[in-house]
């Protein structure tokens, strides 16, 4: 057999596996009611803790709402300061349509790296006339209820319906898929020279 076979493509073939995985649970708080609940809003948003106990790369966070108006909304994963939301460390835009019942809303194909810690998860609308609610009675609470008022975080009572995906990391260091792509291109082409040489 020879050294490309034997050696290299296994190597690339476990490399791409290792960058197509799909992502773990990391917390799923339960769905909410269907209707009710805080209202979300360009005047209120909201927001909720979360706890990582391990390094993670977020690749996907979903809210249980609904909108009478549909409409954009900025995600944003922020780090605490004084219990409180403060400086944003990841922030995506989502949207949702019109919609009177409450379903799962968020983003996926995220690569946020995270460190073991408390941080928060803030949903604030950006449509001026953006219409809609954010069920507070989640089966399995992951943290602290937050509401935004005119820029200042408030605690309050209650649980953000939330689901937050990823991948455990050994270090804060996380390798792209595209760094990855790039050694197993590297070693087939060493590879292949060696081969021409032999």
């Amino acid at each position: 057999m020879n050294m490309m076979s034997r050696f290299v493509l296994p190597l690339i073939a476990s490399l791409a596996m290792a960058a197509g995985s799909h992502a773990g649970t990391i917390i799923d708080t339960g769905a909410g009611g269907t209707t009710s609940g805080y209202a979300l809003a360009s005047w209120q948003w909201l927001g909720s803790e979360i706890h990582l106990d391990k390094n993670y790369t977020v690749t996907g966070i979903n809210g249980w709402m609904s909108s009478w108006s549909g409409g954009a909304l900025q995600m944003n994963l922020t780090q605490l300061d004084g219990g409180k939301p403060s400086t944003v460390l990841y922030s995506t835009s989502i949207a949702i349509g019109a919609q009177t019942t409450s379903h799962w809303v968020g983003a996926s194909d995220l690569a946020w790296d995270l460190l073991a810690g408390t941080y928060a998860v803030t949903f604030t609308p950006t449509d001026p006339g953006f219409d809609g609610a954010m069920a507070f009675d989640a089966p399995a609470p992951a943290g602290q209820l937050y509401v935004g008022i005119d820029g200042i975080w408030y605690g309050t009572s209650g649980a953000l319906a939330l689901q937050v995906f990823g991948d455990e990391t050994a270090s804060g260091d996380v390798p792209e898929p595209a760094s990855l792509a790039l050694m197993g291109l590297a070693l087939a082409g060493l590879a292949a020279s060696r081969r021409r040489r032999v």
